[in-house]
């Protein structure tokens, strides 16, 4: 039988008797999660509902799923090959799963470190690390050795909400949230940190995103800026006023998405290079508030595609 949950906009399989194959799910979490979709290495798209992770063949329409977990999944990460996947779940004593998303087989699995939920994960550039940052009042950041399946490091961040974590190299990282801005240096098994300088900038931040050098953040006021460690030294009012949820850097361009339904899409100079509206009546959106933006794998470009074509997931999309 089926059922709707209108809270996070999901529908869900269940069985009365026995067990059955999940086909195809049609749902996607978004109410209370930002950044898990994106597109793979072979041109599928990975996301996830309920307690499924999902792998979608746009060209064949077909789905495939890892489904490890017991309890909803919240947070997930994509690994630089583009392959594996981590994805972790809501409950008092959260899992985390990586695994394959050709085969959706597990490959490891993280557990006992963490309380109440995984809020958000992220990869290093390598691949080699994962963070995750849970939903225990403390707001705890762990670092896991993914080659090696062991905990390197935990810490307490503060109790302020932490939305996001985003690894800036190897052993630097960034959380966020609403007045909430944090450098974190990792050495061996331990963890230090600097809170963040706004420089009188909005402090309520909604998301982040990080490349070599380059750290970006967006506010409640729709500002994009650029930090240098825990040092906001640039802003730019992107769209004003409104709230911007959710930023992508996509080798030479990064996509910025607003709660408004606007989607920016810039140089690395902040030089906007195109504008779409999700509120414009050709989208026939109930909600277009962006939550994610993901831009097509570059190996596997069609032929109408270019490096700007954007997969856009909705607070709530309108199913055609």
């Amino acid at each position: 039988f089926f059922f709707h949950d209108a809270a996070t906009t999901e529908i869900y399989t269940r069985s009365i008797v026995g067990s059955v194959r999940c086909v195809q799910e049609t749902g996607y979490r978004s109410r209370d999660c930002k950044n898990n979709i994106r597109y793979l290495n072979d041109g599928s798209i990975a996301y996830h509902a309920a307690t499924l992770g999902i792998v979608l063949d746009k060209d064949t329409n077909t789905q495939r799923f890892f489904n490890k977990h017991v309890n909803a999944i919240l947070a997930i990460a994509f690994h630089p090959d583009g392959i594996r996947l981590a994805t972790g779940d809501l409950s008092p004593k959260p899992e985390i799963y990586i695994w394959n998303s050709t085969t959706c087989s597990q490959l490891a699995k993280f557990s006992g470190h963490l309380e109440n939920g995984i809020r958000s994960l992220a990869y290093s550039p390598s691949g080699d690390r994962l963070a995750a940052v849970d939903m225990n009042a403390y707001h705890m950041l762990a670092i896991y050795d993914t080659s090696n399946a062991i905990l390197v490091a935990l810490s307490k961040i503060d109790l302020t909400l932490v939305l996001q974590v985003v690894f800036k190299t190897e052993d630097q990282l960034v959380t966020v949230g609403p007045n909430h801005f944090m450098f974190w240096q990792s050495n061996n098994k331990s963890l230090t940190s600097k809170k963040g300088n706004f420089k009188d900038k909005n402090p309520i931040l909604g998301c982040v995103s990080a490349e070599k050098e380059l750290i970006l953040t967006g506010n409640a006021a729709g500002d994009l800026c650029r930090w240098e460690d825990n040092i906001c030294v640039f802003s730019k009012a992107i769209n004003a006023n409104k709230p911007l949820d959710c930023i992508t850097i996509a080798q030479q361009i990064i996509l910025t998405g607003f709660r408004d339904g606007g989607i920016f899409i810039l140089d690395k100079q902040f030089t906007n290079l195109m504008n779409i509206s999700l509120s414009d009546k050709t989208y026939s959106s109930i909600s277009p508030g962006v939550r994610t933006l993901s831009s097509v794998s570059y190996t596997h470009l069609r032929a109408h595609e270019t490096s700007l074509h954007l997969v856009c997931r909705l607070l709530l999309e309108k199913k055609k």
